[in-house]
């Protein structure tokens, strides 16, 4: 499963975890998309990253967005097709079969969208994104999205565990 970590304190998401499934061709390249549906409001709010480095994928490589000068291999859109939606995307350089896409834990930042579509995607912590169901991929996993807890927030569980060994081992 591949997991999408949001850190609200700083604005930045990353992907981590594994996932297979099939991509589907998508103008010349592999494309596995998923897709929250309509969540409501409009604005611009897309997030890329074109450093291709926030993923792996076995076979093949990641590679550009179909269409674009732009040389991104991840695009997170709060607003794709004009509606209210949050989209995950990734490119690969495979435009069939099955492959194997892994988060590689490195972070971009959301910062630049606008309040609208920053509150959208920040409100899918601890929800599901779905494959998008008549698009592209098939066989994946929904992407979970987790929070990535502030430090402190971090800090008092660990303290919390830990009173909590003393406590058992006192009484």
């Amino acid at each position: 499963m591949i997991i999408l970590l949001i850190n609200t304190s700083n604005q930045t998401f990353g992907f981590s975890g594994s996932d297979t499934g099939e991509v589907l061709n998508a103008g010349g390249v592999g494309a596995v998309n998923w897709d929250t549906g309509n969540l409501g409001g409009s604005g611009d709010g897309s997030v890329f990253d074109a450093t291709r480095t926030m993923f792996s994928v076995n076979p093949g490589t990641p590679v550009g967005l179909p269409g674009s000068s732009d040389d991104e291999d991840v695009f997170v859109s709060s607003i794709a097709f004009g509606s209210g939606t949050v989209e995950v995307g990734f490119f690969v350089s495979e435009t069939s079969g099955t492959v194997t896409v892994t988060g590689e834990n490195v972070f971009r930042s959301y910062a630049s969208m606008g309040a609208g579509p920053i509150a959208r995607f920040e409100g899918l912590i601890g929800a599901n994104i779905p494959i998008t169901a008549d698009q592209d991929g098939l066989g994946f996993s929904p992407i979970q999205v987790q929070l990535i807890p502030e430090p402190s927030v971090a800090v008092l569980g660990v303290m919390g565990v830990l009173v909590m060994g003393w406590r058992r081992r006192r009484g």
